[in-house]
Order: C-alpha cells, then sequence, then structure tokens
C-alpha cells in the first residue's frame, strides 16, 4: 500500500523556520480506500532514514512527534486488513532555528495575487478566511512575493485535480491536490531554493486529474514564504470613494477587493490616489465591455492602456509604473473614451492599486 506523505505543520521541507513548540506534525495519505488500511507504523530518525517495523503504531494517518536541530527523515507504511505490509515513504525534514528566514503567508486578497475566472468564497475552515477556487481548464493564478522558497497551502479531496506551476517563467513541476481521504489545511506543492528576492510564481489549472480523483479543480488557503525580509514590500490599497469625481457607478461583486468597484465610460470622469512608494500598479478586470484608459504620474502623461479582453478577467494587473524615486507620488486615471476594435464598449474599471514600499 503505497503511502503518499504530506507535511501538514513545520517545518516543511527545507523551511529554517524556529519551531515554537519544537513538535512536527505529519499527515499521510494511501491510494486506497481507507476501510482498506488495517494500521500504520512509522519512525522518526535523526540523520538515515529508518524502515518502520511490521507493528501498528497508529490507525490513524498522522503523527506529531518531537524535534531538535538537524536532518530528520520521517518513514510511514501501512498493513492491509489481510496483514500484508506495504513498502515505506520516506520524508526528510531540516530544523535549523539559527537562521534569520522568517515565514509570511500570503492570502487571496493580499497584495501581488490576481487570477481570471478563479473563484474566491469565504470559509471559516480557511486559515486565510477565504479560499480560492480554480474549477476551469486554462484558467490562471500569479502571485508576486519575495523570498526563497514558496509553499501552496489548501486542501486535498477526492474530487481535486492538477495544475502546472511555474516560478520566473521556468517549469516547477505538477501540483496534484488529489486526496482519497480529504483534509484541510495541507501542502499541495513547494518550490524551494531560489534566489532570496523577487520572484513571479504561476499556476495553470490543467483540467486534468490523477485516476482516482472524481474532478479536476483546485483550491487554494493561502501561500506561505520564506523570507530573510519578514516585512512585506508591498500593499494593495482598495480604491475609495474620495478618489474618485465626475460620474463613476460603483459595484457590488464578492469577486472583488474588499467586494466593490467602481467603473465608467464618460471621459469626464477621474480617479486620483496619492501614495508613499517606489512602484504602482493598477489592478482590475478584463472583459469585453471595456475600453481605454489615459494614466498620469505626478502629472506626467503615462499613455493609454486598454482594459479590453475576449475572455473575462476578474483580477489582473491592467498596468504598472516602472520604478519611481521613494517618495510621494499620486496617479490619475480617466476614461479615454476610446476602445479596441473587438470591444463593446468603453468603460473603465477601478479594483485596487498595488503599491511597492
Amino acid at each position: 500500500l503505497p503511502a503518499i506523505i504530506t507535511l501538514a505543520s513545520p517545518p516543511p521541507p527545507q523551511n529554517r523556520t524556529p519551531l515554537t513548540p519544537r513538535s512536527a506534525q505529519f499527515t499521510w495519505d494511501v491510494r486506497v480506500g481507507p476501510s482498506e488500511v488495517a494500521g500504520y507504523s512509522y519512525a522518526f530518525n535523526k540523520n538515515t532514514p529508518l524502515p518502520p517495523d511490521e507493528s501498528v503504531d497508529t490507525l490513524e494517518n498522522t503523527a506529531s512527534l518531537a524535534v531538535s536541530d538537524g536532518e530528520w527523515w520521517f518513514s510511514v507504511r501501512a498493513k492491509n486488513g489481510a496483514g500484508v505490509w506495504g513498502p515505506a515513504t520516506n520524508m526528510r525534514v531540516v530544523v535549523s532555528p539559527e537562521s534569520t528566514m522568517r515565514t509570511l503567508m500570503i492570502r487571496p486578497d493580499d497584495a501581488g495575487v490576481t487570477f481570471d475566472r478563479f473563484v474566491m468564497e469565504p470559509s471559516e475552515s480557511a486559515a486565510s478566511g477565504m479560499y480560492l477556487y480554480g474549477r476551469w481548464a486554462d484558467t490562471h493564478l500569479t502571485v508576486r512575493f519575495s523570498g526563497n522558497a514558496i509553499r501552496w497551502i489548501g486542501p486535498r479531496l477526492p474530487n481535486y485535480g492538477m495544475a502546472s506551476v511555474s516560478v520566473d517563467g521556468q517549469s516547477a513541476g505538477i501540483a496534484d491536490a488529489y486526496a482519497a481521504r480529504g483534509s484541510l489545511n495541507q501542502m499541495i506543492h513547494e518550490v524551494h531554493g531560489l534566489a532570496d528576492g523577487p520572484h513571479t510564481l504561476e499556476v495553470h489549472v490543467t483540467g486534468t486529474k490523477n485516476r482516482a480523483s472524481r474532478g479536476s479543480m483546485v483550491a487554494f488557503d493561502r501561500f506561505e514564504v520564506d523570507t530573510a525580509n519578514p516585512q512585506s514590500a508591498t500593499t494593495r490599497i482598495h480604491a475609495l470613494a474620495n478618489m474618485f469625481t465626475g460620474p463613476w457607478t460603483v459595484e457590488n461583486n464578492p469577486l472583488y477587493v474588499n467586494g466593490t468597484y467602481h467603473r465608467s465610460a464618460s471621459s469626464s470622469a477621474s480617479f486620483t490616489m496619492s501614495f508613499v512608494g517606489t512602484q504602482v500598479a493598477w489592478v482590475g478586470p478584463r472583459g469585453a465591455d471595456c475600453g481605454r484608459a489615459r494614466i498620469w504620474i505626478d502629472g506626467v502623461d503615462q499613455g493609454t492602456v486598454s482594459q479590453f479582453g475576449s475572455g473575462t478577467v476578474w483580477r489582473e494587473r491592467i498596468w504598472e509604473s516602472g520604478p519611481l524615486p521613494q517618495g510621494a507620488h499620486t496617479i490619475t486615471i480617466k476614461p479615454a473614451g476610446t476602445k479596441d476594435i473587438a470591444a463593446t464598449g468603453t468603460y473603465v474599471v477601478i479594483d485596487a492599486m498595488d503599491i511597492v514600499q
């Protein structure tokens, strides 16, 4: 019975975050029905993996063990109802409290997270307070972060599927969110060994699944990032009513930051926001009825940008500035009243701004 090991609490593989308390919890799954498992045997050994013996240590698929500094190996195997033991599966864990690395949490609503047709739903079971669901093939999610490792945390369920992952344009493998027995707060995929600095992670829902799964969707609770700089360098500011002048319509929609957005097709409408930082990005949707907008930074014309999209995109970086001198700045956006040939309208929609400090 091949056991698939998934680490459920610190320390994840290669994580250098100090542990408080000094313990690690392991959770695993098997690719057979849980009723076919009669028990598990596990071993936890320093420096080298130790094969578990053929005595049942637990009937549950979890174990919590004390740890100290150094390299550790967790091994587990399963016994079926006929008394036959399967092979062991191993996981390596490194514990180093002397490192300066810390772990930051990135929630679905945080700065740097953009997506096209992912669906956001509040949930009390999510550590971040909400889940972000990828239901359709060819939908994607982007996370801009700074650190040397990033982990996708979310639920594993019997009807969940696969997604391709890349970092900085390079493939980082295929994530599989399937589990025979559903469980929340699981590490779905990890990318580590990066240079400690800015990176871009892309997740594309493939619409595929392993043979045991009943579906192909995926879900996100949060991302965890290991970094030597625990202070977040980017903030997301929701566009507030006092930033708008002229004829704007306020719409309610839970897919947008704080559940609302502003839209206008009038060239007399204007959005202006003051900020302190070194870069700004306009976050909003793309759609068939969206037109073009003119943008100014500190009164300097930045040109015209199109918000048109042939397919629905709910949260994307429509435009971003180049590097700015550290200090106070102002961004102004106005509907241009023009559109792409394929567009059906000239609406400009403003949701939020991402500010790099």
